[in-house]
């Protein structure tokens, strides 16, 4: 992992967003952390910033998805890793989601979950 490694975190249920920074703090504390709690948030915060890693819910308020908020990031962020973390395990969610080369990781997160995720990233 270099400096200045940034990971997104987007998700509206504060309980699982908080999890995930706190993992991500526990066990990556050298990367910065930008959160939001939905994808228009998420877009906001990224202006003139490149992400390196990405923890999107699916299901959030304002119209844009986890999936649509991923698709947007791969086009405007090189090289961005992402995972899809959501309780939504529908198969056609996870081919969704592996068609665009992204990550899944079933709700609850764990700890476990995350860190397995991001020591791929930063192998």
């Amino acid at each position: 992992m270099s400096d200045g490694e940034i990971i997104l975190i987007v998700d509206d249920s504060l309980i699982s967003w908080l999890f995930m920074k706190k993992a991500v703090e526990a066990n990556f504390p050298d990367l910065k952390i930008i959160e939001a709690g939905n994808a228009q948030e998420a877009l906001t915060s990224l202006a003139g910033v490149s992400v390196n890693v990405a923890l999107l819910d699916l299901n959030m308020p304002g119209g844009i998805n986890g999936l649509a908020l991923a698709k947007t990031l791969q086009d405007n962020h090189d090289g961005v890793q992402i995972a899809l973390v959501t309780a939504n395990v529908q198969l056609s969610i996870q081919e969704k989601a592996d068609s665009l080369g992204v990550a899944f990781i079933a709700k609850p997160v764990t700890e476990e979950k995350i860190n397995g995720f991001l020591e791929k990233c930063f192998a």
